[in-house]
């Protein structure tokens, strides 16, 4: 919240009511005391994302239907694609 609030991000609240904004501080609030681990700039992902859609936030927690999709930044992947590019580049 504090770093939004200094960047003075015009899309931290746009769109929504002062309802939603509020807990959207108050999320953010939280999620900074109980996983301090992760970047700010991730959480506020995180949060905007359950406060603008929160059946597909519900939806995505029950289902875990996204964890099932796999990553196109795997290790594999990112080898063959600089593999790949490597020898684009060579010919």
């Amino acid at each position: 919240m504090k770093t939004a609030e200094l960047r003075d991000l015009p899309s931290f609240g746009a769109g929504l009511s002062d309802e939603q904004i509020l807990e959207k501080k108050r999320m953010l609030k939280e999620s900074s005391e109980s996983h301090p681990h992760i970047a700010e700039y991730f959480r506020e992902l995180c949060v905007d994302f359950v406060v603008r859609f929160p059946e597909e936030a519900t939806k995505q927690r029950e289902t875990k239907e996204w964890e099932n999709i796999d990553s196109k930044f795997t290790v594999q992947k990112m080898l063959a694609l600089s593999n790949n590019e490597s020898y684009h580049t060579q010919s």
